[in-house]
C-alpha cells in the first residue's frame, strides 16, 4: 500500500469551520423547499398533479437526507477504540441520497424527452418505474462498496469517507460507483436539452404550434414559452451535482496521482460538498408552480385589501 500524505487536523479543522455554515443554510434551504412543496402539495392538489412535480418533491428529500448526513460525517472524530460503523453509515447515506437525487433528476429530463421530443400521450405509464428504478439502482450503487468494507473513517482526509483515499482500490470505488454516475447524468441531460431546443426551433421555424399532448405533464401553461421554462431549468438540473461533484472528483483523482491531499483543492471539494442546498434553492425558486403559487396569493391579497378599503363600491357577487 503505497504512502498518502494526509491532511494535517489544524488545516480539518478550518475546513470544517468554513464549511459548517454552509451545510446548515443548505439544509435550512431545502427544507424550506420541501415545506413549500409540502403546502404546494396539500393546497394546490390541482396543480401539484404532474409527474415533474412529484419527482422534484423526491429528489428534494434526499437533498435533505444528502446534507444532513454530510453535516453528521463532518463532526463525526473516531476515537480509535470505537466501532467505525456510525461513520461508514453516514459515508453510505450521503452516497444514497447523492444518487437518488441525481437519478430523480435524470428521471425529470427523461420525462421532458419521453413526453416532449418522443410525443408519448399516456403520461403516467412511467411514473412508477421513475420511483422504483431510481431507488433501486441509488440502494445497488451505493451497497455495493459497504458490503466490501469500502466506507468509513479515512485516516488520510480525517472524514467518513471512502477508506484509504490516494489508494488504487479507493479510486476505482469512487469513481465506480459515483462520479461516473455524474457525469453520465449530465451527458445525458446535455443530450436531450440539445433535442427539445432543435424541435423548438424547427417549431418556430415552420410557423406550427405544439400540440397539448405533447406536453401533458405540463396541463396549467401548455404552449412553447413553458417549455422554453423548462428547458432553462433542465440546463440547470445537471449543474448542480456538476458544480458539487467536479471538485470532489478532481482532488480525490490528484490524491491518488500525487500521493498526497492537496489542501486547497481538499478545501474547494468540501466547499463544493456543502453548497448543494443553495444551489438547489436558487434553481427551484424560480419554479413555474411557486411563481404561479406566490402571484395568485398575492393578488388574492390586493383583492381583500381593495374591498375591506372600499367596501361600497365592490359588487361582492364579482368575487
Amino acid at each position: 500500500m503505497a504512502f498518502v500524505i494526509p491532511v494535517t487536523e489544524e488545516q480539518y479543522s478550518l475546513i470544517a469551520k468554513i464549511c459548517t455554515p454552509l451545510l446548515v443554510i443548505s439544509l435550512f434551504s431545502t427544507s424550506t423547499l420541501f415545506t413549500i412543496f409540502t403546502l404546494i402539495r396539500i393546497y394546490y392538489p390541482n396543480l401539484a398533479d404532474r409527474v415533474s412535480f412529484r419527482l422534484t418533491f423526491a429528489a428534494l428529500f434526499c437533498d435533505i437526507g444528502y446534507s444532513g448526513h454530510i453535516l453528521y460525517g463532518l463532526f463525526w472524530d473516531k476515537p480509535s477504540e470505537t466501532s467505525d460503523s456510525p461513520c461508514a453509515y453516514a459515508t453510505w447515506a450521503t452516497v444514497f441520497f447523492t444518487l437518488s437525487s441525481l437519478f430523480f433528476i435524470v428521471c425529470i429530463v427523461c420525462n421532458l424527452h419521453i413526453i416532449f421530443v418522443r410525443e408519448y400521450r399516456i403520461r403516467y405509464n412511467f411514473e412508477r418505474y421513475y420511483f422504483i428504478i431510481s431507488i433501486f439502482l441509488a440502494l445497488l450503487i451505493s451497497l455495493l462498496p459497504l458490503i466490501n468494507n469500502m466506507y468509513g473513517y479515512d485516516t488520510v482526509e480525517l472524514s467518513c469517507w471512502y477508506r484509504d483515499s490516494g489508494q488504487l482500490d479507493n479510486i476505482i470505488w469512487q469513481w465506480a460507483t459515483l462520479f461516473v454516475w455524474v457525469i453520465a447524468a449530465i451527458l445525458y441531460c446535455a443530450f436531450v436539452v440539445t433535442m427539445v431546443i432543435r424541435k423548438l426551433q424547427s417549431a418556430t421555424k415552420n410557423g406550427d404550434h405544439l400540440d397539448s399532448s405533447q406536453v401533458s405533464d405540463y396541463p396549467t401553461l401548455i404552449n412553447k414559452t413553458l417549455i422554453s421554462s423548462v428547458v432553462r431549468r433542465v440546463i440547470w438540473y445537471p449543474l448542480v451535482p456538476l458544480a458539487v461533484q467536479f471538485f470532489n472528483s478532481f482532488a480525490e483523482t490528484y490524491t491518488y496521482v500525487h500521493s498526497e491531499v492537496n489542501y486547497k483543492l481538499l478545501l474547494l471539494c468540501d466547499i463544493g460538498l456543502s453548497l448543494q442546498g443553495i444551489n438547489v434553492l436558487f434553481l427551484l425558486f424560480e419554479h413555474p408552480l411557486i411563481i404561479l403559487v406566490y402571484f395568485s396569493n398575492v393578488l388574492h391579497l390586493r383583492i381583500t385589501e381593495y374591498l375591506n378599503i372600499f367596501p361600497r363600491y365592490c359588487c361582492y357577487s364579482c368575487f
